[in-house]
């Protein structure tokens, strides 16, 4: 049996905006997903 494809999307970071919790989190989850 195959796998199907999929796309995993993170957002665009803001380079005016202070990092935060939430960047982190994002980042951390896409790089443990893929």
């Amino acid at each position: 049996m195959s796998k199907g494809t999929y796309s995993f999307t993170t957002p665009i970071y803001y380079v005016n905006a202070a990092p935060h919790l939430g960047t982190a989190y994002t980042t951390v989850a896409a790089d443990t997903v893929a």
